[in-house]
């Protein structure tokens, strides 16, 4: 008879850096401690490390048949979930998205709305958002968040009809970059409720860049198939009357983004229980590692430049806009780069990994700090804060204060946590951001209006 122990092979030991391959093999002749082991690593987010040391035991002993029951158990396409996803795909994301792509379609007929920009330009973050909160709602677990985060989208459709018509062309475009960051704030409450654990944050973030980059790729699949259609209509001298073609593009938009979003998001999984490592999700991995390596070098060799050209951002403005540009894209890389789960990858490539995390972030942290002394530089020396100063400065000093944390944070870590530190800085970060948006685009209009 087994014993308690054997039975409870996670007793004593903490869940964070827990040596999955040892207790995998004092279960070798145990199939219930090693369900057991199994369930609990499932419950505690750490699944996939479970799944990488089954491989490793099944690799060092291919003889023990239990090993080689729970590695193709564990290695074998998910397709339970995969048909569930297009189950949701056919059930409820055509008919969100021809919603969506009606509503759209309903406010692309405006022309100008405030600083030369039709509204619909303005509209559809948060309408959009709303469409992909509609989307979560589909899984069954509603919640107090979801319903409070589309009350919220509501508002800022509100909002946006409430702008000072006294708002400036740099106003304005300073709203509509934030507008979508906060729709995506929304969407984040929707997707982890009021209590999210740091790794549900970071897991939210990656999938957030998976379906940007999926959007992409259906967005440009859905604009041949439009600029074809209408085409092939002009070769045959049919006008298509602007309505008909205004509607097209809009349900294309609006099937095109929730589409996109089923095929990556599972919406009765939590966010750091989506599957990360197939698909296109891998493909952006790999994508950012690549930028990641090809950043350290534009870095270094702009670090030994600087020198040269102290002095171009105290006086170029435009210099200023590509330093934050930059920024935003280094970070969007870090997050790109981290893996959600680090047992994925083998030690000598979380080594690599690591490295050229932490050179990226100092030498950004560096520059970044350059930047943000012009940027003082200039508003003490001109004519004092503006909307975009003001702005500028506090994204700079969020963006220098995640770049500083998430190396103060790798000092601190161990080798086997290491990757759970940088998701943990940018999980808070995320809050920053949102928080940061939301002064931007609500409370900095009407300060700096006219």
């Amino acid at each position: 008879m087994a014993s308690a122990d054997s039975l409870n092979p996670m007793r004593g030991l903490p869940v964070a850096g827990t040596d999955y391959l040892t207790l995998i093999r004092g279960a070798s002749a145990t199939p219930e401690a090693l369900e057991r082991l199994y369930q609990t690593a499932r419950r505690a987010g750490t699944a996939s490390a479970f799944r990488g040391a089954i491989a490793v035991a099944h690799e060092e002993s291919p003889e023990n048949l239990l090993y080689g029951a729970w590695y193709y158990r564990l290695h074998q396409p998910d397709a339970d979930g995969l048909s569930r996803r297009f189950a949701g795909v056919s059930t409820w994301a055509v008919p969100i998205g021809v919603v969506l792509g009606m509503g759209l379609w309903i406010f692309s007929d405006s022309t100008s709305f405030r600083v030369h920009t039709p509204l619909m330009i303005f509209l559809a973050a948060p309408l959009v958002a709303l469409a992909i909160v509609a989307f979560l709602a589909t899984s069954g677990h509603r919640s107090l968040a979801q319903a409070l985060a589309g009350v919220a989208l509501g508002a800022m459709v509100a909002y946006v009809f409430l702008l000072p018509e006294t708002i400036t062309d740099s106003q304005g475009a300073l709203i509509l970059l934030h507008l979508p960051l906060l729709a995506w704030g929304a969407i984040g409450l929707a997707a982890l409720g009021w209590r999210s654990s740091s790794r549900a944050r970071f897991g939210f973030i990656t999938k957030s860049l998976e379906a940007i980059g999926t959007g992409g790729v259906f967005g440009i699949a859905g604009g041949i198939f439009a600029v074809v259609a209408i085409g092939l209509f002009e070769v045959l001298d049919v006008q298509v009357p602007d309505l008909v073609v205004r509607l097209v593009v809009s349900l294309i938009a609006g099937l095109v983004t929730i589409i996109a979003i089923a095929t990556v998001y599972d919406p009765t999984l939590a966010p750091d229980q989506q599957e990360f490592g197939r698909g296109f999700g891998r493909l952006l991995n790999v994508l950012m590692r690549v930028l990641l390596a090809l950043s350290l070098i534009v870095l270094v060799i702009y670090v030994v430049v600087v020198p040269f050209k102290f002095g171009a951002p105290f006086q170029d403005r435009t210099t200023l806009i590509i330093y934050n540009v930059m920024l935003f894209g280094v970070i969007a890389v870090l997050i790109g780069s981290t893996p959600v789960n680090s047992d994925d990858l083998s030690p000598r490539i979380q080594s690599l990994l690591r490295g050229a995390i932490i050179a990226v972030a100092a030498l950004t942290a560096l520059v970044s700090l350059y930047a943000l002394a012009a940027t003082v530089y200039r508003t003490a020396t001109f004519d004092g804060l503006t909307m975009n100063r003001t702005t500028i400065i506090g994204w700079n000093v969020i963006n220098i204060a995640l770049l500083i944390a998430l190396l103060v944070g790798q000092i601190r870590a161990r080798r086997e946590n290491w990757a759970m530190a940088i998701q943990s800085v940018f999980a808070w970060g995320a809050i920053a951001y949102v928080t940061w948006v939301a002064v931007v685009g609500l409370a900095l209009p009407w300060l700096f209006a006219r």
